[in-house]
């Protein structure tokens, strides 16, 4: 019996990034609770070598492969026509967003120890064929059924493997999205009768809509036509609204909603998240460890401009490149850092690549790799962040508490971080730069502004060390959290 058990979603501590040095910090920071792990990833162990040192107080660490279909046979000895009678109830209240069949639905098909249908007879049933072909009927879809079959099955079975998996006991148990992870906490609090509660960094349900719009794997009828026009994909839709229902069912069943900033409440609650449940706790930093003090101040010499993040597609690393190429012909000695993974995603890697070859640009980029970011800020003079989809950047904390100047997208917190939430928190002054998505120009501009201007970017940098100092100390915040798991734990 650990104290907390946190399900998390291809994150820690098998990939690195944001989310996962978030949850290293604060395991580290509470060592007198135990932990436990369940970390989903893809259907390969390709992963499982650890990117951080996991501390004592992880007593287990249980990776799920969801894309290892090995279904099971198990069920309680009855009549499945029940089961079967409930899905289908279930699947018409859902299309309307009603979950109140859930706990019913969750004895008969989904808890191994009262379902009376099995995953595999779920998925291989004359039953489930009919149903699916009424459901087919009922959405009014212009492509074959057999499209829409192997739509459905390829959406289901990563659902059908958690069903399953063995439940870690706890107190708590703390999932850090919805989604996949999202729904195993459901299923964890059903199980057990233990509460859960969420803290959401991005919202899940926006960034997989960004990924599916943007997806080349789900089949696209439209592609056939001569003609580009606004036509939907049916398919890309039922994907969406699958990670939709996901959302939704962990925001009802949860106990809290944590989230990092107001304009993620805002999209939780349009998500279907009561607002009673959501309280507001931004990221944090160790600003003993990022106060560098020794950084020089650099004037009339070359600029160094740095990228920080995983290059993967939704950090848009692509349009930074193509900042670089404006800036470079503006300013011809400045120099350009990509530190962050590049084994996520080899085929964007590959092309990202490519992009610097077909720019020119290979003597002035470098693609670094993960790398100390204490040495790297050192030497870096403006820090820039071209994502289309963020909560709180850890990297932008990093930067300002370094006094390093910040060019951001304006996605997640980036603005508030930037130019202040609060009328006394604008009154620090500006840290930076926020710019519109996928806009080169923007950032090459905001960039040149800042590497030819030491004054502003010393005072920039000046802003967001004071602004760190005051609101974003990770030891305040990680007192809250202590006292969220001490809660549960009493039992309250």
């Amino acid at each position: 019996m650990t104290d907390v058990c946190l399900i998390l979603e291809g994150t820690y501590p098998y990939i690195a990034g944001g989310v996962s040095t978030w949850v290293h910090h604060l395991i580290k920071a509470l060592p007198h609770l135990r932990f436990s792990l369940v970390t989903i990833m893809p259907g390969t162990p390709t992963y499982l070598e650890p990117k951080y040192e996991v501390p004592d107080n992880v007593v287990s660490i249980q990776p799920l492969f969801i894309h290892h279909y090995r279904l099971s046979s198990k069920r309680r000895y009855g009549r499945s026509g029940r089961g079967f009678r409930i899905i289908e109830e279930f699947y018409r209240k859902i299309a309307k967003r009603d979950y109140s069949l859930f706990p019913g639905f969750f004895r008969d098909v989904l808890d191994p120890g009262t379902r009376v249908v099995s995953p595999r007879q779920l998925f291989y049933s004359r039953k489930t064929w009919r149903l699916l072909l009424e459901l087919y009927r009922g959405m009014n879809i212009k492509s074959s059924f057999i499209d829409f079959f192997w739509t459905w099955r390829f959406s289901h079975l990563p659902l059908l493997m958690l069903l399953d998996v063995p439940i870690p006991p706890a107190a708590v148990y703390h999932t850090i999205c919805t989604g996949y992870a999202g729904l195993l906490a459901v299923l964890a609090h059903f199980k057990t009768g233990k509460p859960f509660f969420i803290t959401e960094h991005g919202i899940y349900t926006n960034e997989r809509r960004i990924e599916i719009e943007q997806s080349s794997w789900i089949y696209d009828p439209n592609k056939s036509q001569a003609v580009i026009n606004e036509m939907s994909n049916p398919f890309k839709d039922f994907w969406t609204a699958l990670f939709d229902h996901l959302g939704r069912l962990t925001y009802k069943y949860s106990t809290e909603i944590i989230t990092l900033f107001e304009a993620n409440q805002k999209m939780e609650i349009e998500g279907g998240a009561p607002p009673g449940k959501i309280k507001i706790i931004p990221n944090g930093i160790d600003i003993g460890r990022y106060n560098i003090t020794d950084r020089e101040q650099k004037e009339g010499v070359p600029g160094h401009v740095g990228f920080v993040g995983r290059v993967v597609p939704i950090k848009d690393v692509k349009t930074f490149i193509k900042s670089c190429k404006i800036i470079a012909d503006m300013l011809p000695r400045t120099r350009f850092s990509i530190a962050g993974p590049v084994d996520e995603d080899p085929v964007y890697f590959k092309e990202c690549k490519s992009q610097v070859v077909l720019l020119g640009l290979e003597d002035c980029v470098t693609f670094t790799g993960r790398v100390n970011v204490l040495d790297l800020y050192r030497e870096l003079d403006v820090v820039v962040l071209t994502s289309i989809s963020e909560a709180q950047p850890l990297v932008i904390l990093e930067a300002n508490c370094c006094g390093i100047p910040c060019v951001a997208t304006e996605v997640g917190s980036c603005r508030e971080l930037l130019y202040g939430r609060t009328p006394r928190d604008m009154q620090i002054g500006q840290s930076g730069y926020v710019t519109p998505l996928s806009d080169p120009q923007a950032t090459a501009d905001a960039v040149i502004q800042l590497l030819t201007n030491s004054a502003l970017r010393r005072q920039m940098g000046l802003n967001g060390r004071e602004r760190v100092k005051r609101y974003y100390n990770i030891e305040d915040l990680n007192f809250i959290y202590k006292e969220i798991y001490q809660k549960y734990r009493a039992g309250v």
